[in-house]
């Protein structure tokens, strides 16, 4: 039945308990989580991850174009504001063909210490020298999985404490990164569950991080784009839920210590594929650091490539 033991992953914890009740009282049978078997209902198919690489394929682009607009903003001392980011990515997801559902994230400075901000209305930050940014962008063909990723930049050279924070959240993706990996290669699919990879990423970050990483570590990713598969999370439930072949999760560690000023995270996609995990997004090796040099170098630091 539609039922996790005390409300555990309350998303798939829908039976009233009048009805449970009733049910156990006739005797006939055990109750069990049907959890796990909902989450073979959900699995994409050809098509679908298709359109999912696609939608990919477009944020990658739509976060470059995004980046170097505030990169070339701060070159020529010119001003730009979270919207003017948000429109032009907003823009180009339409002029794909494809659709958010709702505008994406662009926060400069402390905002991005708030993991659900959205500019609007009369939050439209200005981007400052030594000030953080973080874009969270996601799209979707019509009634196809989500593509949704996260990227980060700094205007001018981050400071120490940034650079220290970065590190310890890319630790934390590249651990559940690993993690995922490994046990898939020694188990297959399985028996590693959604709560496992958040508690390893969350280890990972480390004392200094890890109390201001607010959310859980990712999520399932569909044609909603928090899907009803098993999340990565053992901060807001404990999901026990395995991780199941044929579906896709987001990788998002972040860190977001308001008072210092800023926040950060990384986010990647990854495809459950039976024949082993598959990241279907680039991967950022670090900030880009923005408004100095040629676009091209900020670019490849940003991959690593430099």
């Amino acid at each position: 039945m539609e039922y996790s033991p005390n409300g555990a992953v309350p998303y798939v914890s829908r039976v009233d308990a009048g009805t449970l009740e009733r049910v156990r009282a006739a005797g006939a049978a055990e109750v069990v989580s049907s959890a796990d078997l909902l989450q073979s209902f959900l699995a994409w198919s050809a098509e679908d991850l298709a359109a999912h690489e696609r939608a990919a394929a477009l944020l990658m682009r739509a976060k470059d174009d995004a980046f170097w607009l505030i990169h070339e903003r701060l070159k020529a001392g010119e001003p730009i504001t979270e919207l003017e980011v948000q429109d032009k990515i907003m823009d180009a997801i339409a002029g794909a063909g494809m659709d958010a559902g709702h505008p994406v994230n662009v926060s400069f400075g402390v905002n991005a210490a708030d993991s659900h901000y959205e500019p609007g209305g009369d939050k439209n930050a200005t981007l400052q020298g030594g000030q953080c940014v973080l874009i969270d962008l996601w799209a979707q063909e019509p009634g196809r999985p989500f593509a949704d990723v996260t990227w980060v930049g700094y205007a001018g050279q981050p400071s120490a404490e940034y650079q220290g924070a970065w590190a310890a959240v890319r630790a934390a993706r590249d651990t559940a990164l690993d993690v995922l990996t490994s046990r898939f290669g020694a188990e297959g699919w399985g028996s590693l569950q959604g709560w496992e990879l958040d508690r390893a990423a969350r280890d990972a970050m480390g004392a200094d991080w890890a109390p201001f990483f607010f959310h859980r570590t990712g999520h399932d990713l569909g044609v909603q784009i928090h899907g009803s598969g098993a999340n990565l999370d053992d901060y807001e439930t404990h999901d026990t839920r395995t991780l199941t072949p044929g579906l896709a999760v987001t990788v998002e560690p972040g860190t977001y210590p308001a008072a210092k000023g800023f926040g950060l995270r990384t986010e990647v996609d990854v495809y459950l594929s039976p024949d082993g995990p598959r990241v279907t997004t680039d991967l950022q090796r670090q900030p880009f650091v923005l408004g100095e040099g040629e676009w091209a170098a900020v670019r490849a630091a940003g991959y690593g490539e430099a």
